[in-house]
């Protein structure tokens, strides 16, 4: 969250993400990358931005091996993701929740980052922030909060150093 209260506009946060994604130096398609608003007050507006386009693609339903689509990496792999943000013209921005899905389609492997806008009854099944993994999808593996440049930083360090 590096500078996330200094944008107080949300076609500035987006133009934010577009820098994240085009600065990494490993992204081969971001097209499917889309936005939404809503004005919440005068000076408050709920933004959704994600990749692909479609708004609900992430559901806890959802299978972990589907066909590569969003954002599209170099070597093949993929990133899933939807942030809704609040931006606030005085206070700046906040992530409010967010899904970031990784996945390497010839490896069977996918990480994804939740977090839930609303907290569940079952924070020891189910806390706020939780990652999902291949290895056993139905798993809430307890996280702290991550941010997608984050997300970006350990795709690059971890598949492609």
């Amino acid at each position: 969250m590096n500078n996330l209260l200094e944008i107080t506009y949300f076609s500035d946060y987006y133009h934010y993400v577009i820098g994240l994604l085009d600065r990494l130096g490993i992204v081969a398609d971001r097209s499917t990358l889309a936005k939404s608003s809503r004005v919440r007050a005068p000076s408050i507006v709920i933004g959704e931005v994600r990749a692909p386009r479609e708004s609900s693609f992430l559901l806890e339903s959802a299978l972990p091996f589907e066909p590569r689509n969003g954002i599209i990496f170099l070597d093949g792999s993929f990133l899933r993701f939807k942030e809704t943000v609040q931006v606030n013209r005085r206070t700046g921005t906040e992530i409010l929740a967010y899904s970031y899905h990784y996945q390497r389609p010839g490896e069977n492997f996918f990480v994804r980052f939740d977090s839930e806008e609303q907290p569940t009854l079952d924070s020891i099944r189910k806390p706020k922030h939780h990652l999902h993994t291949s290895a056993k999808p139905e798993l809430h593996l307890p996280s702290t909060p991550v941010e997608l440049e984050f997300v970006l930083q350990f795709i690059k360090a971890n598949f492609f150093s």
